[in-house]
């Protein structure tokens, strides 16, 4: 017998907020509206349900030229290190082979391993070019927010000689 998947964009239907998506997925019990297209941010709704076995990155690494990240922008964590406020955002980017789907390994060079920290974020996908946008029309800008690993190697982060001065 010859086994077909079929890889497709969909938005999860569930009952309420404290739903474990991931979960569903692994029972079988995940139904999505089904999106047409051929990439994530220009598919469109079809009227259509299916039933999903497995969750995969919502953006492709092909579709993600990199990643733009933003440090230090929590001011209650900032001043819980000790830190004083930065005068300007700490910005910083990773390479789009970052992008992974829940439940993926993620590797971590050898070399990294002793001091590596994860936390979950907010990402924010933005889904055209900008440059110079408005406040008022920045939202206009996001094509749709989904959550991130974030994971670094901490003890790199800090050293001077090795990630520039801090803040980092």
């Amino acid at each position: 017998m010859l086994l077909t998947i079929q890889v497709r964009y969909g938005e999860p239907q569930i009952p309420d907020e404290s739903t474990d998506v991931l979960q569903l997925a692994r029972d079988g019990k995940l139904i999505v509206k089904i999106l047409q297209g051929d990439k994530a941010l220009s598919a469109a709704p079809t009227g259509k349900d299916d039933n999903v076995k497995q969750l995969l990155s919502p953006l492709a690494a092909k579709e993600v030229p990199f990643v733009r990240c933003v440090g230090l922008n929590y001011t209650t964590h900032i001043l819980e290190t000790g830190r004083p406020l930065p005068t300007c955002p700490t910005i910083f980017c990773k390479p789009s082979t970052v992008t992974a789907g829940p439940a993926e390994n993620v590797p971590i060079p050898r070399i990294a391993q002793a001091q590596c920290d994860y936390e979950g974020e907010l990402t924010i996908v933005i889904g055209k070019d900008a440059k110079n946008v408005s406040e008022e029309s920045a939202l206009g800008y996001v094509a749709a927010y989904t959550t991130g690993n974030e994971v670094s190697a901490r003890n790199w982060q800090r050293e001077a000689n090795k990630a520039g001065p801090v803040p980092q």
